[in-house]
């Protein structure tokens, strides 16, 4: 059986990848032309981690882009748009960067001729669209944002919604267009809110099963230490430390029209803030540190904020980091503050994943009401510190601090739940769905 997985949002299919073949799946990861570039380089394969020379005969860079663009480039009339569009850019705006470009031109034969000898496709971002207007069909398709990207996420909506009537038809093509690649495709979908709203109202079924998308070698943490002693030397120094590695993505954009962005796009970092203040305050004589990375559009939002509440000297602030030293880090840690999404139903997202299976206690967002989480996937959740308000922020680090047995055994049971729900367990239920087909 032979596997194309299509696709590298935030690394979650190079860590597929290497979950397949360690299966003993024949599977190769096709990244798009834009994965792992730009904003985005943090998530390339280099990044993920020390090995890269075992995995990279296994990986491909196409020329397909993940972008709006490509969508309704397969059409030889808009992709000879797209270009004039392009070159009219290049000469009158030389200084503004273009985030998107155009197709190839025979991006449908490109297609066909790559993916022709494989058994089983699997897409993110916008391969039911692409293959649907190229005439191939993906047959597992693992989206990747609220409300489903390039359908009904938050980008989406304001494209559909743009004052230029355009835009408004090349959007409501392109959604057009994804929703018919996903009909006859497989979805893997693990989020409530708008996701599940978005597959319900559009009648697709959805299969329940988690991915396994943070991979960790044996070899690992003794390879990743040596190149990060600076902060574990700065770790070292303080009694207790928390670890927040989430964007920074907490102030309502004005031009943003999405009536339930502080649901499902809100990730509240300053209740981290705020609760973070008063824990110095509630243990005066023990040294505490918050590590923060300078990552998302509210950054100088958030430092202003530990300015306002007098916690500079207790807060550290690095660089975007790759996921490989980021393990390194989460592994010397106390506890890891996440996203606090006040959505219900919304899963946590790669920094829970990576303390998880680094078997650290978890302080994230969790809404999962009448027993939800169970009923959907068959299990219970791991035992996280749920946040639905700010103050539920403070309560779960005073209990952290005032019980090192308790911070040891929480992280113990993530790490068991881990490797008892997710990694090969989670990739096996994949393996199913491949021999199903």
């Amino acid at each position: 059986m032979k596997v194309a997985i299509i696709g590298n949002m935030n690394n979650n299919n190079f860590s597929l990848l290497r979950y397949l073949r360690d299966l003993g799946i024949n599977a190769k990861l096709f990244l798009f032309k834009n994965d792992g570039t730009n904003e985005s380089s943090h998530f390339s394969c280099s990044a993920d981690t020390f090995e890269l020379d075992k995995w990279s005969p296994y990986i491909t860079r196409t020329e397909i882009l993940n972008s709006q663009v490509q969508i309704l480039g397969t059409n030889f009339f808009f992709n000879f748009l797209f270009y004039i569009i392009y070159i009219l850019h290049k000469v009158f705006f030389k200084k503004k960067q273009l985030r998107y470009y155009p197709s190839i031109f025979g991006i449908k034969k490109y297609i066909k001729k790559t993916f022709k000898d494989f058994d089983v496709l699997i897409g993110t971002g916008n391969t039911p669209a692409i293959f649907y207007s190229s005439g191939l069909q993906i047959n597992i398709f693992a989206p990747c944002s609220f409300g489903i990207e390039y359908f009904d996420c938050i980008n989406t909506k304001k494209l559909i919604s743009s004052n230029f009537f355009v835009i408004r038809y090349f959007a409501k093509k392109m959604k057009k267009f994804q929703l018919n690649g996903m009909k006859n495709s497989k979805i893997i979908n693990t989020q409530f809110g708008v996701t599940l709203e978005s597959l319900e109202q559009n009648k697709l079924y959805f299969y329940p099963i988690d991915y396994p998308m943070v991979y960790l070698s044996k070899s690992h943490l003794l390879r990743g230490e040596d190149s990060n002693l600076d902060i574990i030397n700065k770790i070292n120094e303080y009694d207790f430390v928390v670890l927040s590695h989430s964007r920074h993505l907490w102030v309502k954009p004005e031009s943003s029209n999405f009536n339930r962005w502080d649901e499902y796009a809100n990730k509240n970092n300053n209740w981290l803030i705020n609760s973070f203040s008063r824990t110095i305050k509630e243990f005066p004589k023990k040294s505490i540190l918050l590590i923060l990375f300078e990552y998302g559009p509210n950054v100088e939002e958030t430092k202003k904020l530990c300015k306002t509440a007098g916690i500079e000297k207790n807060v550290v602030w690095i660089p975007i980091m790759n996921r490989r030293d980021i393990l390194v880090l989460i592994n010397r840690v106390n506890v890891v503050a996440s996203e606090f999404y006040s959505g219900q139903g919304i899963m946590w997202g790669g920094t829970g994943w990576e303390t998880l299976i680094m078997g650290k206690p978890l302080i994230v967002g969790f809404n999962f009401p009448n027993n939800s989480f169970k009923k959907l996937f068959g299990f219970d959740p791991p035992p996280v510190f749920g946040v639905k308000k700010e103050k539920d922020i403070f309560s779960h680090l005073v209990s952290l601090i005032n019980s090192p047995e308790l911070e040891k055994k929480n992280g113990v049971k993530n790490k068991e739940w881990f490797y008892k729900y997710n990694g090969y367990i989670a990739a096996k239920k994949w393996v199913n769905l491949f021999e199903e087909n």
